[in-house]
């Protein structure tokens, strides 16, 4: 990759981590991913029900955003800031089946870089490919009849 450009890296959890983050900002490579809440080394002290506002904690010169839309998410990114914005979600339990949500704007900011991507993997998880089929031809030879 090339330094000074700018970039930003949308990662899922698999490579989310401070030290990888790290390194990237120093190259001047924003990056913003999922982060699992067992990772090592994760505030614990950052619990939450759903309807709680989204919390923010800074993790190793890093932010951490976590929510609760309809389920419990959490994102840590080099770039970006605490602002969020409102969502609009279904609700059964409330009335016309909806409720409005802060969701951190770094989340939205993954969501919409990361859509096709997680698409693909949920596509890709009902289908077994890559792989080829290769057709041998051949002839059975049958020995000569002894006469």
């Amino acid at each position: 990759m090339d330094e000074d450009r700018g970039h930003k890296l949308f990662t899922n959890n698999f490579y989310t981590n401070p030290p990888l983050y790290k390194k990237l900002k120093e190259k001047n490579i924003g990056a913003c991913g999922t982060v699992l809440d067992n990772a090592q080394g994760y505030p614990q002290q950052l619990k939450m029900k759903i309807g709680d506002p989204p919390v923010f904690a800074k993790w190793q010169d890093l932010l951490v955003a976590i929510f609760h839309d309809s389920k419990r998410l959490s994102n840590l990114t080099s770039v970006g800031d605490n602002s969020t914005q409102i969502k609009r979600i279904r609700d059964r339990k409330s009335p016309g089946g909806f409720r409005n949500i802060l969701k951190p704007t770094i989340a939205q900011n993954y969501n919409n870089h990361m859509a096709g991507v997680d698409h693909f993997d949920q596509l890709k998880g009902n289908y077994n490919y890559p792989h080829q089929v290769v057709h041998h031809n051949s002839t059975a030879v049958a020995p000569a009849p002894n006469l």
